[in-house]
């Protein structure tokens, strides 16, 4: 009886998908992002990030470091009407050189951070990973007006990327650590929101 039931639920296990490889999935995954962003309502140009510098000091080894991350971000998809279709972005921090988590010896921002305001619209950044210096990702957020691609009430839209930065070490001591990336650093959008 119980090689009956084996017997009979062995087509069945020969059935079942295999458990996708991490190739498999990252590929299944830029497949589905590349045919979503074929077939999406709109195609939206990546922001451009250029002069990337990031740049951290402290006095002595045993202090924190004070960091700060400045950078320029233009927008190609904010229309015309719109006066402010960039800025320089920063943000200020301190580190202690080693610690990648978000806490006392890494506190940089986790909420967004205003790059410009001119109300209704602005860009805004904030960090959504950090493992080094060398390797973060920022979650950038662009909201302005469109009333060529949008109809009222929607004609504000903000869009979202999350460009991961890898800038370059042009010098390192125990009191100073300065990176940059001249870029241009293109950053899909990967999100809009009304």
């Amino acid at each position: 009886m119980q090689l009956s039931k084996l017997l009979l639920s062995l087509p069945l296990a020969g059935a079942l998908p295999t458990h996708p490889t991490t190739s498999d999935a990252a590929l299944d995954k830029r497949l589905w992002f590349k045919n979503l962003k074929a077939n999406a309502q709109f195609n939206f140009e990546p922001f451009l990030l250029q002069n990337i510098r990031l740049g951290c000091h402290r006095q002595s080894a045993d202090e924190l470091y004070s960091c700060k991350l400045k950078f320029y971000w233009h927008d190609p998809n904010s229309v015309r009407q719109n006066n402010v279709t960039s800025c320089t972005c920063s943000s200020e921090w301190v580190w202690d050189g080693v610690t990648s988590a978000n806490g006392e010896n890494n506190n940089y921002t986790t909420e967004y951070v205003t790059c410009l305001n001119a109300p209704p619209s602005y860009f805004a950044m904030k960090f959504d990973s950090f493992d080094s210096a060398q390797n973060f990702t920022l979650d950038l957020a662009h909201r302005y007006k469109d009333s060529e691609n949008f109809t009222a009430p929607y004609i504000y839209p903000t869009t979202f990327a999350m460009p991961t930065l890898r800038p370059w070490v042009i010098e390192r001591s125990e009191t100073t650590l300065e990176l940059f990336e001249p870029g241009p650093i293109k950053a899909e959008v990967v999100g809009v929101s009304d």
